[in-house]
């Protein structure tokens, strides 16, 4: 496995959770027979929708004749036209999260059109790559982003890492070409022609591959908030510093930002020097809350929230800071 396949797997493994489905998806005995591309549904009802239940079987490595195979939910609600026009495939955030999410499908989508969720490889189905003793380590381990934190955090990401091999799984088939690749097998077992995507954030890197990869297959594609580049995870300091001030650009243009702080770059680095030990018998690991000042510098409102705990801090409340670490 590449380097970058291998930070991208571990990104995966971060905050990947085997998703909880209590809908009535195909049993394991329905499934005994399945072959790589079948696509197993069971009808049932979802809100006051119609909608089928189906369990995806593909292989886990296409290259290999052998290869074993993994299982992919896979959830239609049907539209109420009887006749509707091409299907909408919704593809969700992550990498890691679920894309099984009925709840944010509305209602006048599905007047006129089938949706369809292709469970991620990796996340849901019958492979998880959870790995909580990563999540674990994350809480504990004593300033991860100092140089004894990183060396302690990559001892549990190998370790991670190795307990997932000796599972059997192949952690370089759980990319975003085989994710592709699970989307077009449930589009032919579907028997659709062409589909439409919606997607957000990295859903959004997700459609903008299956573009490239079939385009055949495809009618529209819608893509919000797109996460260009997605790999978040790998981003080099001078990245993560360019971001900062293009931040600190937007906050001296706003008069009500200024009147908090001249500089937002510099009231962060100045409350990391005088950063104290504890808040109120809350300890305040500055490595934890570097760390999820980069993870929140992604999302607008989230952004938000760290920076205002930032100039808080400055004028002597440390709560927010002491609530991030």
């Amino acid at each position: 496995m590449n380097h970058r396949m291998t930070s991208h797997a571990i990104v995966l493994c971060l905050i990947a959770s085997l998703h909880a489905q209590p809908y009535p998806y195909p049993s394991g005995a329905e499934m005994e027979n399945a072959k790589a591309g079948d696509l197993v549904l069971k009808p049932g009802q979802l809100k006051e929708y119609a909608a089928d239940f189906g369990t995806l079987v593909v292989p886990e490595n296409r290259q290999k004749k052998d290869s074993r195979l993994i299982r992919l939910p896979v959830l239609r609600m049907r539209s109420r036209r009887e006749h509707p026009v091409e299907p909408v495939f919704t593809l969700e955030g992550g990498p890691g999260g679920t894309n099984i999410k009925p709840d944010y499908v509305r209602g006048w989508l599905l007047e006129n059109h089938d949706v369809v969720m292709v469970g991620y490889r990796g996340v849901d189905g019958s492979v998880s790559l959870n790995c909580p003793e990563i999540n674990a380590a994350l809480k504990t381990v004593e300033d991860p982003l100092s140089p004894a934190g990183l060396k302690e955090l990559g001892a549990v990401m190998i370790r991670a890492t190795k307990r997932l091999q000796d599972e059997g799984i192949d952690l370089s088939e759980y990319d975003i070409i085989n994710v592709v690749d699970d989307l077009e097998a449930a589009r032919k077992a579907l028997g659709y022609s062409r589909i439409n995507l919606s997607s957000g954030s990295y859903g959004c890197a997700v459609a903008y591959t299956y573009c490239v990869r079939y385009p055949q297959s495809l009618h529209r594609n819608l893509m919000v908030e797109p996460a260009f580049p997605w790999d978040m995870g790998v981003a080099e300091p001078g990245d993560i510093d360019k971001n900062l001030e293009r931040l600190n650009t937007l906050w001296k243009q706003n008069p009500d930002c200024l009147k908090r702080s001249k500089d937002i770059v510099q009231t962060i680095r100045s409350v990391l020097k005088t950063l104290p030990q504890s808040w109120q018998q809350i300890r305040i690991d500055p490595g934890r809350v570097k760390l999820v000042t980069f993870m929140s510098l992604y999302n607008r409102n989230t952004a938000n929230q760290v920076l205002d705990a930032f100039v808080v801090a400055e004028n002597g409340d440390y709560s927010g800071l002491a609530f991030m670490a």
